[in-house]
């Protein structure tokens, strides 16, 4: 992300435009790296940095807003997978 859209993010949700950092974290389901931002006030913004793959062609979106309610859980944009980024990751076991 460039700092000019970093800068537009932050003042979109009302975020201080320095040391704005996202937390960085991958979808489990689709693989897309995603930025997170998140504002005082509890709520986060999702953004898809790269897509995956398997939704190159067929992302859902490429921003979400999760109000502070939600808990832990953020969704990807790209594939609408909900997943906590802090619990276990958890691999589909290969075929036998």
């Amino acid at each position: 992300m460039n700092d000019r859209r970093r800068v537009h993010m932050a003042e979109k949700h009302g975020l201080a435009t320095h040391n704005v950092e996202p937390a960085k974290t991958r979808c489990p389901r689709c693989e897309s790296r995603l930025d997170v931002f998140e504002s005082p006030s509890g709520s986060r913004t999702v953004s898809v940095a790269f897509l995956g793959l398997t939704v190159e062609m067929t992302a859902t979106a490429l921003e979400l807003f999760i109000p502070r309610d939600r808990g832990a859980e953020i969704q990807c944009p790209a594939c609408t997978c909900s997943f906590d980024p802090s619990g276990p990751v958890r691999r589909i076991p290969g075929l036998k």
